[in-house]
């Protein structure tokens, strides 16, 4: 809903309508004709042990129980709501129809209740208007009225009343078919299907518009969907910290291992750690030891290493490949001929 700021009567300058300086703003708002939609406990302390004049209100002054309360809410709320609607129809803003049920509504079941005490009005919210928040009559009330501003100063009066009124629009440009702001009936000790006429009305009004019920229950849905959803990212990244953390260990070990290898054995190592890593950015079918340039030397001494040679005095790749030419030059060409560099002694 926007909250639309309007004067409550008409001001022609220059041939043009003089418009209310409050600006419209998007609202959130509680919707109207949402039947029993609140559901509070109340307890009415008892005063009879304070006598103190200046700190408790005289006996005849101290509400006896709720309906006491009740009538003389409604002793106030009723006069100002007869009072905005007046001025609200005199200048053709309220909707029609929504005024109308408004006064079915009061001079039916909904009337009678707010007469016995069983139910009173209440104006909510900051755009009840300020004589909704006053003690009435005329130089009782001073409500704050701002003017121009004069020489640097914020000009202001005080009034008994105010000259704007703050009414709820469906659109920001809106000025017709309005509603006010505020407006609730409290219920004591309601009973089930004891306000046919009022849940009829509320059931009227909620025509057209979403189900605040399925609305609520599918809230409550997404809600819970998110809490799922982020216990579940919870878990995701506790098993990634786990993995990265196994991983670290891995590799300290790794190196620690490393460190207590021969240079030989280093050297064979690090060359099975960088043909792993690079077979495991392979495609899934992929196999190192079918490329020759990168793993060949990676096979050649590992089978150094199955035929005995120690690779002590080996400082490289190409050294150990010549100090076990010698050795093992069988193993390293075709039966029947002599390899190439091979002694013979």
């Amino acid at each position: 809903m926007y909250s639309v700021n309007l004067k409550k009567r008409q001001i022609i300058n220059d041939g043009k309508e003089v418009a209310a300086k409050g600006p419209t703003a998007r609202k959130e708002c509680i919707l109207h004709g949402q039947f029993r939609a609140f559901l509070a406990d109340a307890v009415l302390p008892s005063l009879d042990p304070h006598t103190d004049r200046k700190t408790t209100p005289s006996s005849e002054l101290r509400p006896i129980d709720f309906k006491a309360i009740a009538k003389q809410s409604n002793t106030y709320n009723q006069t100002r709501l007869r009072r905005e609607m007046s001025v609200l129809d005199g200048r053709g803003l309220v909707n029609p129809a929504w005024k109308y049920s408004i006064d079915t509504l009061m001079a039916g079941a909904l009337g009678k209740k707010l007469a016995t005490g069983d139910a009173f009005l209440i104006r909510l919210g900051r755009y009840g208007g300020a004589e909704s928040k006053t003690l009435s009559g005329e130089g009782v009330a001073r409500i704050k009225i701002m003017g121009a501003r004069a020489g640097g100063k914020q000009e202001f009066t005080f009034e008994s009343s105010t000259k704007t009124v703050w009414l709820a629009a469906e659109h920001d440009n809106e000025q017709k078919h309005l509603l006010p702001f505020g407006w609730a009936v409290v219920e004591i000790d309601p009973q089930e299907g004891d306000s046919p006429e009022l849940k009829a009305w509320c059931t009227e009004q909620a025509k057209g518009r979403p189900d605040m019920a399925k609305i609520r229950q599918q809230f409550e849905v997404d809600k819970q969907g998110a809490r799922q959803h982020k216990a579940e990212l919870a878990a995701q990244a506790a098993q990634r910290e786990q993995a990265r953390q196994a991983e670290q260990r891995a590799a300290i070990q790794r190196v620690q291992a490393l460190a207590q290898m021969t240079e030989h054995r280093k050297q064979i190592e690090t060359l099975r750690q960088a043909c792993e890593t690079w077979a495991q950015q392979m495609p899934p079918k992929g196999n190192c030891k079918k490329t020759i340039g990168r793993c060949g030397k990676g096979r050649f001494l590992s089978r150094c290493q199955r035929n005995g040679c120690d690779g002590t005095k080996s400082t490289g790749v190409d050294s150990a490949r010549q100090s076990c030419v010698g050795r093992h030059a069988g193993s390293l060409s075709p039966p029947g001929r002599r390899a190439v560099g091979e002694r013979t002694t």
